[in-house]
């Protein structure tokens, strides 16, 4: 053997923060038509700060929906002081308009003729899908917030309303769908680039 030695290198996977489920019907999720977005609450946090995971259902047909789902994928991020976690944006084709268990539904009204491919565009356009959770691991809210701004802003949803009751609902915990707790501050994720 020489004096020089072979250097194995494991590839370099990118990080791909948008996961479509199924994967091989992501150009037919981006096509269905969305008639109304549900801001959805589930189950409350186990812990004394208090507060649920937040998610979206866009609602594509009678007892069908796009599940958008920002949650922690456990790759560490560089943001975040102390270790965050890089988000997974998961979009789901649901059989159903809205889960079962959940906490609190705020339905709020979409401009007409749009897809979910819109409102995944608004999202990447933005940056938006480069999201940090705190190393908790909480930041849905927040990142569910924004959203909100960011469609309102864009004209997506049609309901300043209903997106003023959700952004103010955020800040609650509900359980079984009545408030057991207002107030809660948004935990802060951070965007990258």
């Amino acid at each position: 053997m020489s004096g020089s030695h072979q250097q194995w290198a494991m590839p370099v996977t990118s990080f791909k923060p948008i996961m479509f489920v199924p994967s091989k019907q992501q150009a037919d999720i981006r096509r269905m038509p969305v008639r109304h977005i549900s801001a959805v609450a589930h189950g409350a946090l186990e812990d004394a700060q208090g507060g649920n995971h937040w998610c979206f259902y866009l609602s594509t047909g009678p007892e069908q929906s796009v599940l958008i789902d920002p949650t922690p994928s456990g790759t560490e991020g560089s943001k975040i002081p102390g270790g965050g976690s890089k988000a997974y944006i998961v979009v789901s084709k649901l059989g159903c308009d809205v889960s079962t268990q959940v906490q609190r539904v705020d339905k709020i009204a979409v401009a007409p003729h749009l897809t979910v491919g819109h409102f995944l565009d608004a999202i990447v356009n933005a940056g938006r899908e480069k999201y940090e959770f705190e190393a908790s691991g909480r930041g849905c809210r927040s990142w569910i917030n924004d959203q909100m701004r960011l469609f309102l802003s864009l004209g997506l949803i049609t309901n300043a309303d209903e997106a003023e009751t959700t952004m103010r609902d955020l800040r609650s915990e509900f359980k079984g769908g009545d408030v057991t707790k207002r107030g809660i501050p948004l935990n802060k994720g951070m965007y990258y680039e």
